[in-house]
């Protein structure tokens, strides 16, 4: 058997060194800021104006104890529980339903309704928030959680439908025809039968989109109008950024706060994640 030529052994050495290259950057642009972040965090208000990338003289966890002291942040973090979990059961309520009928279900409009909810996902929300604003003035809705709610389905059901939708055609025919022959009904087929078959993709939906709220800052931030009702980012621009006011430290204590609970759910969900 003929040895490879040192050229192309010298060519597969150069194509690793570069893969291996471009996954070191990466891993560098991704963990550098995250480090840094909880570096900051342990750094007192002095040492942060006085070298911001430098390394605090103790690991203090002091700013963890303001952020958790501060009695408005345990409403600021049920007010994320609430609403994310909200638009997390109303989006797979809505999307569920959605990308089974234009999966499963011929009708004329089943192509164009599925091009509408693609290309509106692709339309950055931060365009709409002016409407946005004024339609939940308008409808009342600015002094409650709905506010939220109901824009956060809104920009997420794009995805959901586009994915859910790529599971239920992958389901074979003839296990729905089974189904119905044996009696089914289009909501017990959909429970009993659909479902089950495409829970990685329904988990990872899930758990994609409860993430994407909890992280949310911007819409928080601007639609609701009154600041008990603002989710835990919100609260700590609110609360540590101000006109006077602007303690780094304390606010990246408050964002290593709100990112534990998306790294515990990612960490114990990757595989299935992963499997969606």
């Amino acid at each position: 058997m003929a040895r490879p030529s040192v050229s192309i052994i010298r060519r597969l050495r150069a194509v690793g060194l570069v893969r291996y290259s471009i996954y070191a950057a990466l891993t560098v642009a991704i963990l550098g800021p995250l480090l840094w972040i909880v570096l900051l965090s342990m750094k007192t208000t002095q040492e942060f104006w006085r070298d911001p990338f430098g390394l605090p003289a103790v690991l203090r966890l002091d700013n963890y104890v303001r952020v958790l002291a501060n009695s408005d942040m345990l409403q600021y973090i049920k007010n994320s529980i609430l609403v994310s979990a909200a638009s997390m059961v109303l989006l797979l309520g809505t999307g569920v339903p959605t990308a089974y009928a234009l999966a499963r279900v011929e009708f004329k409009m089943a192509k164009v309704l599925f091009f509408v909810f693609v290309m509106g996902d692709m339309i950055p929300t931060t365009l709409f928030i002016v409407p946005l604003y004024v339609v939940n003035q308008v409808v009342g809705i600015s002094s409650s959680r709905w506010a939220l709610i109901l824009p956060y389905v809104a920009a997420s059901t794009g995805f959901t439908v586009y994915v859910l939708r790529g599971f239920f055609r992958s389901v074979p025919f003839e296990i729905e025809d089974a189904a119905r022959i044996d009696g089914c009904g289009t909501v017990q087929l959909l429970w009993s039968v659909m479902l089950p078959m495409i829970r990685p993709g329904l988990i990872a939906v899930a758990i994609i989109a409860f993430i994407g709220f909890w992280n949310e800052y911007y819409l928080a931030f601007i639609l609701l109008s009154s600041s008990e009702l603002f989710t835990f980012p919100a609260g700590i621009a609110m609360t540590f950024f101000g006109q006077w006011v602007k303690d780094w430290p304390a606010a990246s204590a408050g964002g290593v706060l709100t990112m534990i609970p998306c790294a515990l759910l990612f960490v114990l969900m990757q595989d299935r994640i992963v499997k969606g």
